[in-house]
């Protein structure tokens, strides 16, 4: 099976949907900030895709409440982004 036709089979990632997302930012907003940055790699990811902007609103606001969230996430973007 080429590389094409195995991406093919996959399904949209579930950030694409806005019911998702809104379940997802409303469900993290129970946590304190500091238990999130375990999951700052997958917020990253899943800024990718997207589309509503909720995603980086939610993640905006938190990261106006929490130096530590900000540091982190500052991190895992350094990551990701590929160098110039």
């Amino acid at each position: 099976m080429s590389r094409n036709t195995s991406e093919s089979l996959q399904p949209a990632p579930p950030m694409v949907n806005p019911s998702v997302l809104s379940f997802v930012t409303q469900a993290m907003s129970q946590f304190p900030p500091e238990s999130l940055c375990f999951y700052l790699p997958q917020l990253v990811q899943s800024l990718r895709h997207d589309r509503t902007g909720k995603l980086q609103d939610y993640v905006l606001m938190l990261c106006s409440r929490n130096i530590l969230l900000t540091h982190q996430l500052l991190w895992c973007v350094a990551r990701v982004a590929p160098h110039a």
